[in-house]
């Protein structure tokens, strides 16, 4: 794509490509941040770094293995959250580095049965009239409030009903992310 402009009056994107073909679309989806280049961060110093460095948009292939080790993570977008996860050990000390927090809805996979599929599948319609009244479309209200905002044992019971081991997390893993 090169050029993407939206008609107000037909209600109607023009998409035209690098090929020379011109289309149009009633809707357009951009999906073109970030993952489509590796920006490793502008940190002073960088070069002269004798650790490891490891890229979450490069995912490296070979065995990582940060068992014991300090380690720093810069941001918290969903590659940076799914390193958290997946590979940081418990007896690492994890910092996390974060300027803006991302929001980032993290999958909550599970076998489902044929009974269950069809039970979800006879609300749609509750549901969808239930989005519509929600700012962001997801099932769920936005909490604005800042995490220490509240009492230690308020964030602990917030992160409790989050039903983090719905989603394979623990609440330890929240914590880290919250942090």
């Amino acid at each position: 794509m090169t050029r993407a402009e939206f008609d107000e009056s037909k209600q109607r994107w023009t998409v035209d490509t690098e090929a020379g073909h011109r289309c149009t679309a009633r809707f357009l989806t951009m999906a073109v941040g970030q993952l489509s280049a590796t920006k490793p961060p502008g940190i002073p110093g960088r070069d002269s770094f004798a650790g490891e460095v490891y890229l979450t948009a490069e995912r490296p292939h070979e065995g990582v293995d940060l068992a014991g080790k300090r380690v720093g993570v810069i941001g918290t977008g969903i590659s940076g959250v799914q390193f958290i996860i997946a590979t940081t050990p418990e007896d690492t000390h994890l910092m996390v580095f974060q300027r803006t927090p991302n929001f980032v809805v993290l999958r909550a996979d599970a076998p489902i049965t044929n009974a269950e599929d069809a039970a979800v599948k006879a609300r749609y319609p509750e549901r969808r009239e239930r989005l519509r009244g929600t700012p962001t479309g997801l099932n769920f209200t936005p909490n604005k409030q800042s995490a220490l905002e509240v009492t230690p044992e308020e964030r602990e019971e917030l992160l409790h009903q989050l039903r983090p081991q719905r989603m394979g997390l623990s609440v330890g893993h929240l914590r880290a992310i919250a942090a």
